[in-house]
């Protein structure tokens, strides 16, 4: 079998990968990564046609002045282009991008493994969450808010504290989970080594992940304040349409929120420092493993987090039920432990958020991660 005839791979993301020889075509189809229907094109050739083909008809030898270079990106006039700028993965790995259900699979497992060691985490992210919670609710918190403005600049810079406390544990876990992947380990000296090289970075990266979406928010926010001060006072069609038009205005700041989800992640396993790694997780939730809606990473990673969303709900309205809070109350539960703290008071609504943090929070991180590894799998440098 001759190696000298080459063909270029169109693979469903309609990236080129090649040229490359029978012998490495066949090698591919070994690993999994072609199937006899995968479209290719002969080098110097602009007609396609499919690995079946290929593989039944005899090679034909090209003039001798063609050479072989198996894995190279190609540009060959006549061939679509290849934007390498925007190709968010390596060219040179075609494994295929496992399912958003094995990917939870494998999560669920790494959970399962070190449910112990998950629980010291999820309890290390949800401390600084619970005393803010429970300072919040203090009846003359509000007052103190409205009425001081270094109060409120306090308050604020506290939440910003609190946000960079639980992005450092959150990327602290993707790496310890990494390590375990390899079996390495992670030293104390080595973790506060890493945070002191991260924390300024993660610091200025919450700035925009948190500006960008707010900003966003603003036109959907206009639109069911709209919505709620015509209720009643105009028809139902036109406050059904600002309703709707409110819920699609918040995808984009949704979407903003989800792609740079990974970058204090990133910024730790991978040492990147502003503008990159944002643009760095963009590209890595932007991968779409194959032509359809669900295979985009942005998908992907709604489907993945919303199963601890669901559960931490589900782990919540069990706690209530068992401490006694009455569902049929027309309050909400903060309002209820607020007005009726002998019956069901704030330490019980506040123990509760915080059983439930450290028990769901990890595995928030773990499918996250686990989106992660196999994302840098196929996804190039950028």
């Amino acid at each position: 079998m001759s190696t000298a005839e080459q063909y270029l791979y169109h693979a469903p993301d309609s990236r080129i990968y090649g040229p490359a020889d029978r012998n490495t075509l066949l090698k591919w189809e070994e690993e999994g990564r072609l199937t006899s229907s995968s479209k290719l094109v002969r080098k110097g050739e602009s007609q396609p046609t499919t690995w079946e083909k290929v593989r039944i008809t005899p090679p034909v030898c090209p003039p001798p002045s063609v050479t072989t270079q198996p894995n190279l990106l190609s540009t060959d006039v006549g061939l679509p282009p290849l934007d390498v700028s925007a190709a968010y993965f390596r060219p040179e790995s075609l494994v295929p991008f496992p399912s958003t259900g094995s990917i939870f699979i494998e999560s669920a497992q790494t959970y399962s493994k070190n449910f112990w060691k998950f629980l010291l985490f999820g309890a290390l992210l949800q401390v600084p969450s619970s005393l803010m919670g429970y300072a919040m609710s203090q009846g003359n918190f509000s007052d103190h808010l409205a009425q001081s403005t270094r109060f409120a600049l306090a308050f604020l810079l506290a939440i910003y504290c609190v946000i960079i406390f639980k992005e450092l544990v959150f990327g602290m876990m993707l790496v310890w989970m990494d390590r375990l992947r390899t079996a390495q380990t992670l030293s104390f000296s080595e973790t506060l080594t890493l945070i002191q090289g991260a924390i300024l970075h993660i610091a200025l990266s919450i700035i925009p992940r948190v500006v960008l979406p707010a900003l966003a928010t603003i036109p959907a926010l206009l639109a069911g304040m709209e919505a709620t001060k015509l209720n009643g006072k105009s028809s139902d069609l036109v406050v059904g349409l600002l309703l709707i038009m409110s819920f699609i205005l918040m995808i984009p700041p949704l979407l903003l929120i989800v792609r740079l989800l990974l970058t204090s992640g990133v910024i730790l396993l991978e040492g990147r420092e502003g503008i990159s790694a944002l643009k760095r997780s963009n590209a890595l939730v932007r991968y779409n493993s194959g032509q359809s809606f669900f295979s985009s990473g942005e998908v992907r990673i709604f489907l993945l987090i919303m199963v601890p969303a669901i559960l931490y709900m589900l782990v919540n309205i069990i706690g209530l039920a068992v401490l006694g809070y009455d569902f049929s109350s027309t309050g909400s539960v903060v309002q209820d432990a607020i007005a009726h703290p002998k019956t069901f008071g704030l330490l019980k609504f506040e123990t509760i958020l915080f059983l439930g943090g450290t028990l769901i929070n990890p595995l928030f991180a773990v499918v996250v991660y686990h989106y992660y590894s196999h994302a840098t799998e196929h996804v190039k440098e950028v």
